[in-house]
This record gives C-alpha cells, sequence and structure tokens, in this order.
C-alpha cells in the first residue's frame, strides 16, 4: 500500500484511491500539486471530504518542502551523494508520514477561505440537489402520461376487439338464421313437389275410373 492510499484512507477517502492511480497521484509531490479543481474529477465531492482533502494537502505541501530543503547538493562523490540520496528519500517519507499521521506540520492558507469554499460548496450542492429533484419531479410526471396514454390505447384496443368479436358473433348469427331459412324454403320446396306428385297420381286415378265407367 502506497503512502498515498495510507494517508486517505487516514482521512477516511480510501473509496477514492482507484481514482487517485488512476490520474497518476502516486506521489507525495503529485499529492502537493492538487488544487480545488481537480477535487471533483478524483471522486471528491463532498463539501466535507473536499476540507479533509485540502487539509492534507496543505499539509503534505509543507512536508515536501521541508524535506526538499534537507537535500545536500554539494557532496563531490557520486556514490556518496546516491547513499545520502537514498538515506534523504527515506527520512523524507518518515518525516512526511510522521506529519500527516501527528498533524505536527503547519497548514498554509486561511481557514477562513476553506470555509468560504466548503460553504459555496454546499451551496452549489444545494443547489444541484434540487435541480436533480425538479428533474427526477419532471421524468416521473412524463412517465405518468405516457402511462396514461397506454392505458387510454389499451382501453381502446380493449373496446376495439369487443366489438370486433360482437360483428363476429352477429355475423354467425345472421349466417345461422340464413342456414335455417333455406332449409325451411327447401322443406317447402319438397312439400311442393310431393303435392305436385300426388295431384298427379289422383288426376290420373281419376282418369283410369272414368275410362272404365264409360265401358
Amino acid at each position: 500500500m502506497g503512502l498515498v492510499t495510507t494517508w486517505l484512507k487516514g482521512i477516511g477517502l480510501s473509496h477514492c484511491s482507484p481514482l487517485f492511480r488512476s490520474h497518476g497521484i502516486t506521489t507525495p509531490s503529485r499529492l502537493a500539486s492538487l488544487t480545488l479543481s481537480d477535487y471533483t474529477a478524483l471522486g471528491v465531492v463532498e463539501a466535507g471530504d473536499r476540507k479533509k482533502l485540502f487539509y492534507l494537502v496543505q499539509r503534505i505541501k509543507m512536508a515536501v518542502r521541508e524535506s526538499e530543503g534537507n537535500v545536500n547538493t554539494g557532496e563531490k562523490d557520486q556514490q556518496q551523494q546516491q547513499d545520502q540520496q537514498q538515506q534523504q528519500d527515506q527520512q523524507q517519507q518518515q518525516d512526511q508520514q510522521q506529519h500527516i499521521n501527528g498533524g505536527d506540520v503547519g497548514i498554509g492558507g486561511d481557514d477562513n477561505d476553506v470555509e468560504e469554499v466548503a460553504g459555496e460548496e454546499e451551496e452549489g450542492a444545494a443547489v444541484e440537489e434540487e435541480g436533480e429533484r425538479r428533474r427526477r419531479a419532471k421524468i416521473r410526471a412524463k412517465r405518468a402520461v405516457k402511462e396514461k396514454e397506454r392505458a387510454i390505447r389499451r382501453r381502446k384496443e380493449e373496446e376495439r376487439e369487443k366489438e370486433r368479436i360482437l360483428q363476429e358473433e352477429l355475423q354467425q348469427q345472421e349466417e345461422q338464421e340464413e342456414r335455417e331459412r333455406e332449409l325451411e324454403r327447401e322443406r317447402r320446396r319438397e312439400l311442393d313437389r310431393k303435392e305436385e306428385r300426388d295431384k298427379v297420381l289422383r288426376d290420373r286415378a281419376q282418369k283410369r275410373l272414368a275410362e272404365k265407367a264409360m265401358l
């Protein structure tokens, strides 16, 4: 775990560590170079979290300045310079960790400025929250209107379907009645044909009787 990750965890911002790493904020010098405008891109949006990060950055800036002042550039022996540089780097990390954990390093800038920035951010957050609530309310209203329109369309479709079914039933009933009428006409025609045959037979019988009587 790197120093930056450790420091973020110490102020309750460990959830922002992945964004810090993705933006290359993995060293004390990179952390010390942050400004207020960089916080949002790093996932630090709450006013309280921004204030914590602001104080941390100020501590790191002071620690970096103190550590840089301790670097010895007057040695001529290159190997000795490298050894000293390594020792100084280790000491720098220890000093920075001590400053962050112990809170011994003072904070540059005016606390009133920080409070003012935090207040403006809180006010801006409240405005954004109100705007978000209004936007969501509009979305809900639009959804309600669309749902009502869909319900009206469904009712119309159901009414059309009922009307179609009723028309089909009426048509089937008319067809059934027409078939029954046709059957009735066919029965009548059959009766007429039977009566006609009976009449012919009666006429023939009467004619034969008349012929016999004449004989």
